[in-house]
């Protein structure tokens, strides 16, 4: 079944919440009753098209040799609800027909993440661990997820929400040591602050070198700062250099009350209600400034241009003495968001000497002369206030600065504290284990549902807390004997969205079992669990019980592979053939195989690549693929094509030993005479993965109900006839952990249902 996705294009960014899937599909005989195209990530449809919208595809017409006229195309517009940044978007296409049946995946494509250096989150997550020292500033109801930091806020009313409140503090004057924070988020906030230079250079204070910086703002072209003028560089260095005061805040909330665009903030108010609510916003403002309280506005705005420009008027970035590298920057970013402009800085200074310690200790606010006190500075070990010396006050050129009275608390509390909390217990996750907690399900097959004990599957999800990033595979276990594991975990969008776990999580599972020792008929116990990077195994994840099919197959008589109502004589060449390589794979399989190589960049020789069929897939998503091809004549398409490869032998690889993260190997084993010092050969060009894919041969039995045999079987190449259990006895002798699965189902199924499929596929890894 050819098909193709032309675009998306892997690698290339693009809007997850409205975008076209364009692309052909051919289905030869059965083109004409499909009904749909669809498109899917999983279990989520994305997008479908009638078949009436199908267009003459010339070039696909002239490839696979039918009429131009037949319809061919498609153009379907998509959307990804629960699409995130940063994380692969797996696209699945089928065809529908006009009976209500579906097609297997026709075509497969994984949609890479944006580049590391446009995705400043990414690029944190990547760059900090578990137990990294983190402080966010005014997460409030959005906090930056898959990180565990500190939380503090000017609010204290903010305590509940979803970004906790650890310690209150004004930005511009955090309670911590120098040099004590390995990163540090401030995702729109620096527009709530009056003097953002300040926040910067207290926020620099505090990191240690080499701690990051994720800043983001929001770009006022996308917000209802749209109408506003973009604050200078020279306004920002005035607020820095003067400090604001009280009339200048009053004049902020003038042009932002004035500017901004109403209809945006409430657009569920009628034109005289909302007159009438922004004369009360604005009153309401001006109230807060008299009695000394923030308020909450924006009080500048910001573009990609005109915020770089303020950070390298300031020094924060740029020269030789900057505070700043830039590690990556994005602008409509987070994707999902899109209007925000998000910088990961990292901090280039070196460590403060006792020279200038008092001066990285001191930190800019506002002129006493503003009558506006400063928020209380609470210890997060003591929940006491930081006391403050007037007597501290000094004038430093035209600045008013001040010190802290008494040494500055470091943000970790003693050994063993456990302080007290105005606003409930709160654990201390930068420093603490917390116990395994783990959900968990198993989707299918139903609970009783009758399975055949020789080949089923377990599909489902798992999710283990804290201790989820060190599970190394899932295992399905039946009493005390081990039936099916799997290490190719994947992403579940729908539970790392009900679940509120970070996007690109893997929580589900798939996991072929084979239970020889079951009774037939009898039910059928299975449990699941993780296994973990240090070999102990996770508490039972979920329990179930299944009914195991009263008949067994293995008691069939076999041996008719032909239909007995065929009763022409059969020529040789009509049952031994020599098939050409596959210029178009498997969509099934090209989907396993990105499961288990895992997201690029990862090096990969495909051993026996013919066309390179899964070559041109993976190079566009930034797989480093190097084909390996015996046949001349594929070699000469190779180079056409313009895909990397080597003429080998068949007997030796040209190529270092252990070169390779991963090899392939598909469709290859069958055709050779002796396959073990060939796959010797492999395993020391790739000791630590080999994906392998062979016709399945225990299909064979399996059809005798129906007379029928897979004419693939019978190639007059194939030398070598392999079931699951040789398969993984021979892969063995050179990885020890072998997973095998079938893959690409069989049109028939056996009498009670059991699904039948042509090939096998076996992930061999060393560790």
């Amino acid at each position: 079944m050819p098909a193709h996705i032309d675009a998306p294009v892997p690698g290339i960014p693009f809007d997850h919440t409205g975008f076209h899937v364009r692309g052909w599909l051919w289905l030869e005989a059965r083109q004409d009753e499909i009904a749909s195209v669809e498109v899917c990530d999983g279990d989520f449809v994305l997008g479908s098209v009638d078949a009436s919208t199908l267009h003459g595809r010339p070039d696909v017409a002239a490839k696979y040799q039918f009429p131009a006229t037949i319809p061919t195309g498609f153009d379907i517009p998509a959307r990804h609800p629960r699409g995130a940044a940063g994380r692969i978007l797996g696209l699945q296409l089928y065809a529908r027909f006009r009976d209500g049946t579906r097609s297997l995946v026709v075509f497969a494509l994984d949609l890479a993440p944006l580049p590391i250096e446009r995705d400043p989150l990414q690029m944190l997550r990547m760059r900090v661990g578990p137990s990294a020292l983190g402080l966010e500033i005014g997460a409030h109801t959005h906090p930056a997820p898959g990180l565990t930091p500190f939380y503090t806020d000017a609010v204290a009313d903010f305590a509940g929400t979803a970004g906790r409140v650890d310690f209150l503090s004004d930005a511009r004057a955090l309670p911590l040591a120098d040099n004590t924070l390995d990163y540090l988020i401030s995702s729109h906030v620096i527009e709530h602050i009056p003097d953002p230079l300040a926040a910067l250079h207290e926020w620099h204070r505090v990191l240690r070198p080499g701690g990051l910086l994720y800043l983001v703002a929001p770009d006022k072209r996308f917000t209802f700062d749209a109408p506003r003028a973009v604050t200078t560089t020279e306004h920002i260095l005035r607020d820095f250099r003067e400090g604001t005061t009280p009339a200048d805040a009053a004049a902020h909330v003038e042009e932002f009350v004035r500017d901004i665009d109403w209809r945006v903030v409430r657009p569920d108010l009628s034109p005289t209600a909302l007159q009438l609510h922004v004369a009360e916003t604005r009153a309401h403002y001006l109230l807060q400034l008299n009695q000394g309280q923030p308020i909450d506005i924006h009080y500048h705005t910001f573009t990609p241009e005109s915020l770089e420009e303020h950070l390298r008027a300031a020094g924060f970035l740029g020269g030789n003495a900057a505070r700043f590298t830039v590690l990556s920057q994005a602008e409509r970013y987070p994707p999902g968001r899109q209007d925000g402009i998000a910088f990961l800085l990292t901090k280039t200074a070196s460590p403060t000497t006792t020279a200038s310690a008092s001066a990285a200790s001191t930190f800019s606010l506002s002129s006493p002369a503003s009558g506006v006190p400063a928020l209380p500075l609470v210890c997060p070990v003591t929940l006491q206030p930081l006391v403050r010396s007037e007597s501290s006050l000094r004038a430093a050129s035209d600045d008013l600065r001040y010190p802290l009275a008494g040494e500055r608390p470091n943000l970790l509390p003693p050994a063993g504290a456990r302080p007290a909390r105005p606003w409930g217990a709160r654990s201390w996750p930068a420093i603490t284990t917390p116990a395994m907690t783990i959900h968990a399900h198993l989707d299918e097959p139903a609970r009783g549902a009758p399975v055949d004990p020789l080949c089923f599957s377990l599909r489902g999800w798992l999710h283990l807390g804290a201790a989820h990033a060190t599970i190394v595979a899932v295992e399905a276990w039946s009493g005390d004997s081990l039936i099916g594991e799997t290490s190719g975990l994947y992403e579940r969008p729908d539970v790392n969205a009900a679940h509120t776990l970070p996007a690109g999580t893997l929580t589900g599972y798939d996991i072929f079992a084979h239970h020889p020792a079951a009774t037939p008929g009898a039910p059928l116990p299975v449990s699941i669990r993780a296994r973990l990077r240090d070999g102990t195994h996770s508490p039972v994840a979920y329990e179930t019980t299944l009914t195991a099919l009263a008949r067994d197959y293995r008691t069939n008589h076999f041996g008719v592979l032909l239909d007995r109502r065929t009763t022409a004589i059969q020529r040789h060449d009509n049952i031994f053939a020599t098939g050409p390589s596959q210029s178009e794979g498997s969509g099934e399989l090209a989907y396993y195989l990105r499961r288990y190589l895992g997201k690029p960049p990862c090096k990969i020789v495909d051993v026996g690549c013919g066309l390179g069929s899964y070559g041109r897939g993976l190079l566009a998503e930034g797989y480093d693929w190097m084909g390996a091809e015996v046949n001349p004549s594929d070699c000469a398409e190779l180079a056409r094509l313009g895909l990397p490869h080597r003429q080998v032998d068949g007997r030796t690889l040209p190529f270092a030993d252990a070169s390779f993260d991963a090899a392939l190997c598909i469709e290859v084993l069958e055709h050779i005479e002796d396959p073990r010092p060939f796959l010797a050969e492999i395993h020391r060009v790739s000791p630590r993965r080999l994906i392998v894919s062979v016709p399945n041969c225990e299909l064979l039995g399996y059809l005798w109900d129906h007379l029928a045999t897979p004419w693939h079987m019978l190639e007059i190449t194939h030398v070598n006839f392999f079931t699951r259990w040789s398969l993984g006895a021979l892969l063995r002798e050179y990885y020890p952990q072998v997973e095998l699965r079938f893959h690409t189902p069989y049109p028939l199924r056996t009498v009670e249902g059991t699904p039948l499929h042509y090939n096998l596929l076996a992930i061999a890894t060393s560790p």
